[in-house]
This record gives C-alpha cells, structure tokens and sequence, in this order.
C-alpha cells in the first residue's frame, strides 16, 4: 500500500512540475523575469538533474529481506535469500528509473516557481 501511495504522489509532483516549468517558461519568454531569475532557474535545473539523479538510486527498507531502489517509483527490489541479494526487475524498470528522475527534478521547479510567483505578487 506505501508503494502505492509513493507511485500516486511521483504522479502528482511530476504534473505540478510540468505546471511549474510551464509557468516558468511563460514569465521568462514575456521577460517578467530576467537576471539573475535566469540564472537562479539554471541552478535549479542543476540541482533537480542531481536530485533526480539520486532518487534513482536511493536504496531503503521494505522488510527485514526486502530493499526497494527508487523512489518515488519502485525500479528494483532486491530480495535476500540464503544469504545473497538477489534482484528482481521488470519491464516496468525503466519507466520507474526514468520516473523517478523527472520526479527528482520537479521538486526543485516547484519550489522555485512558488517563488516567483510570490516575487511578482
């Protein structure tokens, strides 16, 4: 039910980044914002790249035998039996991977449009 839960919640911060770098795109063009607007949306464009990066590799918990890579979305789970790690992948693997890096970068494009939106209020 937590998978479900973190799938349903990488949904909704992948739209609201689509949102986000929309809106941001749209102030830019129209020149509402320059500078070192500019320059601030390319460190966070860095910095979601690396966020996104390492949601794709965050490794935790999901019993005393199962561990979980990804997050929001499950990629991998790795399972220990008779002493080794084994993993289990799918065809879904990808897609998750892929997922959760969107979703790793997202979150920074949110904050950051949230803040320019109450600058320009």
């Amino acid at each position: 039910m937590l998978i479900v839960a973190f799938g349903i919640l990488g949904l909704l911060i992948c739209g609201g980044g689509f949102v986000a770098l929309r809106y941001l795109y749209v102030t830019i063009s129209q020149r509402q914002i320059g500078g070192l607007w500019v320059i601030g949306e390319s460190a966070v464009a860095v910095i979601g790249i690396v966020l996104g990066c390492v949601l794709a590799v965050v490794v935790y918990p999901y019993s005393p035998t199962a561990r979980i890579v990804g997050f929001p979305f499950m990629s991998v789970i790795w399972e220990l039996s008779d002493g080794k790690w084994l993993d289990f992948v799918g065809p879904l693997t990808l897609p998750a991977a892929i997922g959760n890096v969107v979703t790793g970068f997202a979150i920074p494009q949110i904050l950051f449009a949230l803040v320019v939106r109450l600058r320009l209020k």
